[in-house]
């Protein structure tokens, strides 16, 4: 089963301090959601046996209390998966699929989108979306105005930041596990304190700590993008650098 979803957006930038050329033509994504882990080793290699150009799997539950982590290395596949998967603009996509069917004997939903020249940065935005590190505590990419429908932003600490190249977006367990940590523990640890941050990254904790009440926190980096982009982000949640 197949539903065509053609998106018109404007183009735009990631980053406000210059524009990014991101031609190359448009492409079909096609959309999978909710395979059986055990299928999509398989899936994949026929995918791309057909010529799709990538094949990207997910848990399918990301963002729900059923998230597992999986880690580098692992041999694990979750149980449940969402399966992204790109063509050339002008692949029969629905024949493809057929194929795909009848090769793995299986019936396949999917949905197409295509994706316009030019369009690739407001993709990679919208794989962005903020990030529920625990009960009151969000990470916030600077696009997102407010949180998931259903989610009580009153007295919700979200730490705004731009994603980019520096490590800490929010997507790994270890930064989710380390901000919680300081929230927990706020009131002991954070509050009023001084707050040293090694390999600050995108600067998210020493940022978090900031926004938790610390007197002073100071970030260090050997990448000059990881400080650019600390900088960056300290600006996006009022904090000032000193």
């Amino acid at each position: 089963t197949a539903t065509r979803v053609p998106l018109t957006r404007p183009k735009s930038t990631l980053n406000p301090e210059g524009t990014i050329d991101v031609g190359g033509g448009s492409v079909d994504q096609v959309r999978i959601t909710r395979i059986d882990g055990g299928n999509v080793g398989e899936l994949s290699d026929v995918l791309l046996s057909l010529g799709a150009t990538c094949c990207s799997v997910e848990d399918a539950d990301l963002g729900t209390d059923k998230e597992t982590e999986l880690y580098a290395g692992d041999d694990k596949v979750w149980h449940s998966c969402d399966v992204t998967t790109m063509f050339a603009a002008g692949t029969d996509i629905d024949a493809v699929m057929g194929d795909a069917q009848d090769i793995l004997n299986v019936n396949i939903e999917y949905a197409i989108e295509t994706i316009p020249d030019n369009d690739w940065v407001n993709v990679v935005m919208d794989s962005f979306v903020p990030i529920k590190v625990g009960e009151g505590l969000w990470i916030v990419p600077e696009w997102a105005k407010e949180l998931p429908e259903g989610e009580d932003a009153t007295d919700a600490l979200s730490v705004v930041l731009e994603p980019g190249l520096a490590f800490g977006t929010g997507e790994h367990p270890t930064t989710r596990l380390c901000l919680g940590w300081l929230k927990d523990n706020a009131a002991v640890c954070v509050k009023d304190k001084y707050v040293m941050d090694f390999g600050t990254g995108s600067g998210v904790l020493a940022i978090g700590a900031l926004l938790m009440g610390a007197q002073r926190a100071v970030g260090v980096d050997v990448d000059p993008l990881s400080v650019k982009s600390a900088r960056r982000n300290a600006g996006l949640n009022g904090v000032k650098e000193t």
